[in-house]
């Protein structure tokens, strides 16, 4: 007999998770990394806005190049929206566009350079003239996002490009971010309690402001207490004819400011809401009562489907067969038909001959 073996323990499985790969790497062209703290905490927002943005991880470092010395401050978003929210916020008067392309979008004041890419905001500072070869570098290594969560929110397209002042629009996803932006609204009118987002912008003669909500239900019940709300307490400076409001879809687009009333109507018209623009939901904007009328309607379709498919299917084999009878110079139908097998066992019938 063979002795019986111990039963061999199953080791538990493991999955081994890499960390990501740094934000900062360890050299940039001519540059070299000599200074560098994982985790940092200030982005040059409060705790209360980055909670907001949904920051994800921050990097600081400090490069040299010859005796020259670069600081660069890193943040990952959970999203772009989450970085250009910030990189609007951070974004200083005065400002230019870079001249060579870094990221998305980069501003250039003075040495400093503020640029997104993605979901990642940088800061980089320098001692003497931007290398901009050398942020591009950088950007090659930074995250990246597929679909809309690594693309400008697309509801900044309902800011009117004619008299738009670039370096003043701004977007916020919460309330601490609206009012650090400057926002004039009411937070509790706009209530972000519903998850709206904001693009504001600046133009000549006033504001342009675009908020989008979950439905155009809740963007529709906004619009009319926002409406009121502004002429009841007009915003600062703002004039009675430069208060309009229109809501298109889930978006609500509001002017004040100094704007004459055919100026602010003639923004307004300018936003037309398309189902199929969309920033976080590539599918697009779908109600509830859509999605039921679309299933009531698939299965009506799909009723009448098999119902024909069933007369189809009938017909050709109930048709066949008939074809097939009459081919043969029978009737179509065999109800007719007399083709039986049967016996003579009647009593009354006379007994077969005896053989002698």
């Amino acid at each position: 007999m063979f002795a019986q073996q111990p039963a061999q323990e199953k080791n538990p499985s493991t999955t081994v998770q890499l960390p990501p790969a740094p934000l900062l790497p360890q050299s940039l062209g001519t540059w070299t990394l000599t200074d560098q703290r994982p985790a940092v905490t200030d982005t040059g927002l409060n705790d209360v806005i980055n909670k907001e943005l949904g920051v994800k991880r921050s990097q600081a470092g400090v490069y040299t190049s010859g005796k020259n010395q670069l600081s660069i401050v890193a943040t990952q978003y959970m999203d772009a929206t989450g970085a250009y929210a910030a990189f609007a916020s951070l974004r200083q008067a005065g400002t230019h566009a870079a001249p060579a392309k870094i990221g998305n979008e980069a501003d250039v004041k003075g040495n400093e350079v503020l640029f997104w890419s993605g979901p990642t905001l940088v800061s980089a500072s320098f001692q003497t003239q931007p290398d901009y070869k050398a942020l591009e570098t950088l950007t090659n290594g930074l995250p990246k996002l597929g679909g809309a969560a690594g693309r400008a929110p697309g509801l900044l397209s309902y800011l009117p490009k004619s008299g738009l002042r670039g370096e003043s629009v701004k977007y916020a996803v919460g309330p601490a971010t609206y009012q650090h932006d400057g926002g004039q609204l009411n937070p509790s009118i706009v209530d972000f309690s519903k998850s709206p987002e904001i693009a504001t912008g600046q133009y000549p003669h006033g504001t342009f402001v675009a908020i989008y909500y979950p439905t155009p239900t809740i963007a529709g019940d906004r619009s009319r207490a926002l409406l009121k709300d502004l002429l009841d307490h007009l915003p600062a400076g703002a004039t009675t004819d430069s208060i309009a409001v229109r809501r298109a879809g889930p978006i609500v687009a509001i002017t004040y400011g100094q704007f004459t009333a055919e100026e602010a109507k003639k923004l307004l018209d300018q936003v037309h809401y398309e189902t199929n623009v969309t920033w976080n939901k590539p599918e697009g904007y779908i109600s509830e009562a859509s999605k039921a009328a679309r299933l009531l309607v698939n299965i009506i379709l799909g009723v009448f489907a098999m119902g024909l498919a069933a007369l189809v299917l009938g017909a050709f084999f109930g048709g066949g067969r008939a074809l097939i009878r009459v081919l043969q110079g029978k009737p179509a139908s065999s109800m007719h038909d007399a083709e039986f097998i049967h016996l003579d066992l009647r009593q009354d019938a006379p007994p077969p001959p005896r053989q002698n």
